[in-house]
């Protein structure tokens, strides 16, 4: 797996996770709508095990907040033979992802911005950029609800048009790799 996907790594409550460019001479609506940048979402978050299904390849996983969530997990990531409720693991969820330059986020028919702030259930994200490493690639954005997320950009050449406080759209892969292990 790409050691840059590590830099992007969010830790967080599985059920509180959220995810959740520089041209400043330009407004963001005067900047091209196609403009994509391509990249990768890391979530990562620690937890005690209370199911298994090897079947399924499912793992449920309660957090220290008290969330709970069940995994779909890749089989060729995880022995799920070797583990166990009450185990205690690192989930990570690892999850393509497109960003999309918007004026002001997208806008449904009474003109309210939409906002989706759960990554690991939905599949778009009104955001906002915070800052930009042009180094590392790293785009830190703030959700609909405030919350913090980062994702690394597949190259860096791509943000060169992008400035912190433009609005865009995240749009997540349908699917994630998500492997649990030990902590």
């Amino acid at each position: 797996m790409n050691q840059k996907l590590a830099i992007a790594v969010v830790s967080g409550a599985f059920i509180a996770l959220a995810p959740f460019s520089p041209q400043a001479a330009q407004p963001a609506a005067s900047v091209a709508s196609s403009a994509t940048i391509a990249g990768v979402s890391v979530l990562q978050a620690e937890g005690i095990v209370q199911a298994v299904d090897r079947i399924a390849h499912t793992v449920t996983v309660k957090d220290a907040a008290s969330g709970q969530a069940t995994f779909n997990v890749s089989p060729d990531s995880t022995k799920l033979s070797e583990l166990k409720a009450g185990d205690k693991v690192r989930v990570r969820m690892v999850r393509d992802v497109v960003i999309t330059l918007s004026p002001r986020g997208a806008s449904n028919a009474n003109g309210q911005i939409v906002a989706n702030a759960d990554p690991v259930s939905q599949n778009n994200v009104a955001a906002e950029l915070v800052t930009i490493d042009q180094k590392t690639g790293v785009l830190a954005l703030r959700g609909p609800k405030g919350a913090m997320f980062h994702i690394q950009a597949n190259s860096t050449a791509q943000l060169a048009h992008l400035s912190p406080g433009m609005h865009v759209e995240v749009a997540y892969a349908p699917t994630a790799t998500v492997s649990v292990s030990a902590p």
